[in-house]
Formats: structure tokens, sequence, C-alpha cells
């Protein structure tokens, strides 16, 4: 019999069926990489945002309350510039589209804690507390202390 050149019928479901199987390795490695995040240990990002904003709030002889404008959904904070004296600045530490986020009288803001499904604000005798509720239902408790004890009205 002579000897064909060129792929058989068998030899081509084989080799489509080698490939199948190497398509279907290769998106389950891809879909255990893109959900890897979710079996490794989460870093704390509460307690990180906590220190950022706290080292934020106390640089430059700390902050007040400004009671007046503060709501359970944001806390508006007034802090006094080191380099220009008599100079205060307000910020907001707001809940805003499932964030918190501080924010300045002028455009920007920068975002601290991002996937909360609620956050309620409250003012305590020296300083404030954030309360939230992380969307995997983490509740976390956030003190802060004011510096200036006066708190503006």
């Amino acid at each position: 019999m002579k000897k064909l050149r060129g792929f058989t019928l068998i030899e081509s479901v084989i080799a489509l069926f080698c490939l199948t199987l190497v398509v279907l390795l290769l998106a389950s490695n891809l879909q255990l990489i893109k959900h890897a995040n979710e079996f490794l240990p989460q870093s704390n990002d509460v307690a990180y945002a906590y220190v950022k904003l706290d080292n934020f709030l106390q640089k430059d002889g700390g902050f007040s309350i400004d009671t007046e404008n503060s709501t359970s959904k944001k806390m508006v904070i007034q802090k006094s510039r080191q380099k220009e004296p008599g100079i205060t600045v307000s910020y907001v530490v707001e809940f805003y589209q499932s964030m918190i986020r501080v924010r300045g009288n002028s455009s920007g803001h920068m975002p601290l804690i991002v996937k909360i499904s609620s956050a309620t604000f409250r003012i305590c005798d020296d300083g404030f507390q954030i309360s939230l509720r992380e969307r995997n239902g983490q509740v976390s408790e956030l003190y802060f202390k004011a510096s200036l004890l006066e708190q503006t009205t």
C-alpha cells in the first residue's frame, strides 16, 4: 500500500482533542489567577487608612471639629497651617459612593477606604468616631482624637 502524506481524519480529531484540553487548562488557570486575591490573606486596608488619616490630622498641630456643619455622613475638620499662622483650612471626611474620602475646599479628593457598604460619623468628647461596614460584612470603628480640644460651632 502506498504511504499517505498529510493528516488522516483520526489524526485531526486527536489534534483537536489535544488543543481543546490545552485551552481548557489555560482557561481554568486564568480563572484561578483572577480570583487569587480572594484566597490570599487580605491586607488590612482599614488599619492602613486609619493610620494614614490620623497622621494627616495630627500633622501641623492637630485639628478641631466643626460641629455646626458636621453630620452623620460627613465630618468637617478645621486645621491651622503651621507655615501660615492664623489661617485655617477646612477638610471634609465623608462617606461618598461606597468609599470614605477626604476632600478640601478646592477640587479633588483622596479616597481612604473603598468597597464600603455604609458609614456613620459621630462626634465624641475628645474627637470623632467613624463606624463602617465593609461589603464583606466586616464592621470597624475608628476613633480620632482631636489635639485642639476647642470645637468650633
